[in-house]
């Protein structure tokens, strides 16, 4: 008998009891080593049919085992976790049937049709697969996933099928796009009052009065345009470094709004903020003070905006020790404006929404968002009260330092 036979019925004579669980039978060896290499090597095996199985329970992939037959051998807890379809419920299915109780889940026309469909797709470039790797599943949870096949080791196991979990990828690429598109939007109103107004001063003769009112509005726009980059880039910064270029240091509130009281100057013609703090306790926080201000500013901003008509603007800080997670200190800024009804206050902080749509009030939009970025990473929150017609108030509470 050659080498190559004897290494052969080696093989089989240790690899089969390890498949069946019969006992081992040891094989006579003429070569005196080739047992002991057969040996190493159905040890290294069943070392890696171990580690398999760790990877396989393990695995935050959802896993399926399909044999040569397109049958369902075996899935695992993640699958079972995305799906609700547990092993009992799927072993030994053919393929038609498995996909069939898969598809019932999904949201059309999300839909696997085959698994040689699937294979074409895991193996062509990202610009072909145009989504069709994609399941969304409705039930037992929403999910996004991303389907891949791949060839197996044997006959029992011929091809695995790999469900990823991409939801929270698909959610931010979603919120990406949208921002994109409400900013381009944004930009694209001033940017396209800007260019209307110099095509009329290059094609036209106009009077000087007129050039000059023109002029005016297209420095306007202008600065739309710049407070609107402005935001995004505080925006990108804010939630790019998430607090590490933030300076914290021990601010006692009352102190520093009396400070902020005398740097901040109110809108042409309107009275500036009334400060209301208890006099005998001190209100201690950790704060970035620049970044504050900018918080506190963009607040101050917006109630002097959204009261058109007047009224006092107050600021008012106290110790809030029923607040939930608390003691807080609070600070509210409250006007006698406008106000937001219910469908507005839920929208309060998404990005670029402003409770006047007429457009005469200025503003991007941007600056409740910034504002809830700030207190967020100070350890904060933000609250809203308002009454439509009658004004609103914004608290910002902040943890108590010390």
């Amino acid at each position: 008998m050659d080498e190559a036979a004897a290494l052969r019925d080696a093989v089989e004579a240790i690899v089969a009891p390890l498949l069946t669980g019969a006992p081992t039978t040891r094989l006579p060896d003429p070569t005196g080593d080739l047992l002991h290499r057969v040996e190493q090597l159905a040890l290294q095996a069943s070392v890696n049919l171990d580690q398999f199985e760790a990877v396989f329970a393990l695995s935050p992939d959802g896993l399926v085992l399909f044999d040569e037959d397109g049958r369902v051998r075996r899935v695992n807890a993640a699958f079972t976790a995305f799906t609700g379809l547990s092993a009992e419920m799927l072993q030994g299915l053919e393929e038609v049937v498995f996909l069939f109780r898969l598809n019932a889940r999904c949201a059309p026309p999300t839909m696997l049709h085959g698994l040689e469909e699937l294979r074409e797709i895991s193996t062509a470039g990202p610009a072909d697969r145009s989504g069709r790797d994609i399941l969304h599943l409705l039930r037992p949870q929403e999910r996004t996933l991303r389907l891949r096949l791949y060839r197996g080791f044997d006959a029992a196991w011929s091809q695995v099928l790999q469900l990823r979990d991409i939801t929270a990828e698909a959610q931010v690429d979603r919120l990406k796009s949208e921002f994109l598109a409400m900013a381009a939007h944004e930009l694209r109103t001033p940017m396209a009052s800007i260019y209307g107004f110099v095509e009329l001063m290059l094609t036209r003769e106009l009077s000087p009065n007129k050039q000059r009112d023109m002029l005016e509005r297209i420095h306007r726009q202008s600065g739309v345009m710049v407070r609107i980059l402005n935001e995004l880039l505080d925006l990108a910064r804010i939630e790019s470094g998430r607090g590490l270029d933030f300076a914290f240091e021990p601010l006692e509130i009352g102190r520093w709004l009396e400070h902020l009281r005398h740097q901040h100057a109110p809108p042409p013609g309107r009275e500036p903020f009334l400060l209301e703090r208890p006099l005998r306790e001190t209100l201690p926080v950790r704060a970035d003070p620049s970044k504050l201000e900018q918080a506190l500013g963009n607040l101050l901003s917006n109630a002097y905006k959204y009261s058109p008509q007047g009224g006092p603007v107050r600021v008012t800080a106290w110790i809030d020790r029923d607040a939930s997670g608390g003691p807080w200190v609070a600070l509210a800024v409250s006007d006698c404006g406008i106000g937001l009804s219910d469908e507005e206050k839920a929208r309060v902080g998404e990005r670029f929404f402003r409770a006047d749509k007429s457009g005469q009030t200025p503003g991007t939009g941007l600056g409740i968002s910034i504002v809830q970025q700030i207190v967020e990473l100070h350890g904060g929150r933000i609250g809203i009260h308002s009454v439509l017609g009658q004004g609103s108030t914004f608290t910002l509470r902040l943890p108590v330092h010390g």
